[in-house]
């Protein structure tokens, strides 16, 4: 997380939108309660820490598969049902990262169960999870006005919530491992966290970019100018994620040398 800020700072120099006063002066709440500041962006950082921990615990005290789900799902239900009675966030993001446990389980067993099964079977998985997909995307469409939001952790409804978050993700991850490993959404998806950590800064300097230079935005559609922000910043970020990687590469190389 300090890496990422310190990155980021990098970026908002770049961009012209740093403030030393006050980004040193968030820092510390930013980090800690991701309620404003600086780097509040950087929420699922610590979020998704503390899951790891949480999922940590429930595999070291329970032993049966069957426990471990039962845990998890109390925990992620726990921690949608204490969004409801706060209206601030914990710190660390603690309540999304208790929901979020449900999602990180699930994809231990997706990993354990699913893709080492047959084409024919994960093809078969793949199309009926996109038509509950699809199914429940539709039946959502009452609630358009509202936004689906981890960080706030408000949702148009919990349940139908879940089954189109699983099964878009499952079947997306099910696409992936039927294709060669080396494809796009592979590749992408190894360095996920990187890129989503990178990609507020990257585009915040493309729109500056724009703005003063370029002025795409008068002459471009919103939708076109937006691909255009999108792709461009999900290569930058990707690459980004590459040189990082390299780096940490060496430095563990460094590390296991030494010892």
């Amino acid at each position: 997380l300090f890496l990422f800020c310190v990155i980021d700072i990098a970026f908002q120099v770049l961009s012209g939108n740093f403030n030393v006063s006050q980004s040193t002066k968030f820092i510390i709440s930013s980090i800690l309660f991701m309620n404003g500041g600086a780097f509040s962006k950087y929420w699922f950082l610590p979020a998704l820490f503390v899951a790891e921990i949480i999922l940590f615990l429930i595999f070291k005290l329970c032993k049966s598969p069957e426990q471990r789900a039962f845990a998890t799902i109390i925990i992620g239900i726990g921690g949608d049902t204490l969004s409801y009675f706060m209206n601030y966030h914990l710190p660390f993001h603690f309540e999304s990262a208790v929901f979020a446990v449900l999602f990180i389980y699930c994809g231990i067993l997706i990993k354990k169960i699913l893709l080492g099964k047959s084409v024919k079977i994960k093809t078969t998985i793949c199309i009926a999870l996109g038509v509950a997909f699809m199914i429940t995307n539709i039946a959502m469409l009452p609630w358009y006005s509202i936004t689906d939001d981890f960080f706030s952790m408000t949702f148009r409804n919990p349940v139908l919530f879940l089954i189109t978050a699983f099964s878009g993700s499952i079947s997306l991850l099910l696409i992936c491992s039927i294709q060669d490993r080396r494809n796009f959404f592979t590749r992408i998806g190894r360095h996920t966290l990187y890129i989503y950590g990178f990609h507020y800064s990257i585009l915040g300097v493309l729109r500056k970019v724009d703005y003063e230079i370029l002025h795409l935005q008068r002459y471009l559609p919103d939708l076109v100018l937006a691909l255009i922000e999108v792709s461009v910043t999900l290569l930058v970020a990707y690459f980004c994620a590459e040189i990082w990687i390299y780096f940490l590469n060496l430095r563990r190389q460094k590390l296991e040398t030494k010892t």
